[in-house]
């Protein structure tokens, strides 16, 4: 799939109501990595010998969880019995060979320029530390953000507000007082079940107060 999807996003309307500090999630939403994410996928189900079509609908359909559950969910939707921890390692290794290429959301990455140094800032992310950190780092944003929170940090990934929740505790931000950017349905429902608004990355301009 093209990754026009996101690189038209140039306007982002931010809620009414003032905030102190931002949230945002990292793939689809700072940085345009979704399309090489789906790429190491399939080439790692594909090696795995994965019977089904992971198309861009399924894939999508699994944003903002974590790898491993991705594969039991999987295993349980098509009758199969891949190996999570092989998968997700052949997953991490296509996607760090080809981590180079991915580049930041230009209207994401400009708005969270503007606000270093003014307002905390931390990412939530349903990915794993390792590669989200890498991740930030070939954007140059990673010094941007206080704390980055990963799927390795809680119980319970999105569409569950933990991370969200997490984010504001660490940045000592009530969570009404925070605003979340998302790219992802998951992550939107996870921003409004920890109370906080949020800011739609997908190019509808949608965006919606805390509760």
């Amino acid at each position: 799939m093209s990754t026009a999807r996101y690189t038209r996003v140039v306007l982002l309307q931010l809620p009414a109501s003032s905030f102190d500090a931002l949230i945002f999630d990292c793939d689809g939403t700072l940085v345009d990595s979704m399309p090489l994410h789906h790429r190491a996928w399939r080439a790692a189900l594909e090696e795995h010998g994965a019977r089904f079509d992971f198309d861009w609908e399924l894939f999508v359909s699994r944003a903002g969880k974590g790898l491993h559950e991705t594969v039991v969910e999987l295993n349980e939707q098509f009758d199969h019995s891949l190996d999570p921890a092989r998968v997700v390692a052949a997953q991490h290794g296509y996607y760090a060979r080809w981590l180079p290429q991915v580049r930041g959301i230009d209207a994401v990455v400009s708005l969270a320029r503007r606000h270093v140094g003014t307002h905390p800032m931390a990412v939530a992310s349903g990915g794993e530390r390792q590669t989200v950190l890498a991740t930030l780092d070939v954007i140059g944003v990673r010094d941007w953000f206080a704390h980055v929170v990963c799927r390795n940090d809680v119980t319970h990934g999105k569409p569950h507000p933990e991370s969200f929740l997490r984010c504001a505790r660490l940045l000592g931000v009530a969570p009404s007082r925070c605003v979340v950017f998302e790219d992802a349905a998951t992550g939107i429902d996870a921003a409004i079940a920890a109370g906080m608004a949020w800011v739609a990355v997908d190019g509808s301009g949608r965006c919606g107060q805390a509760p």
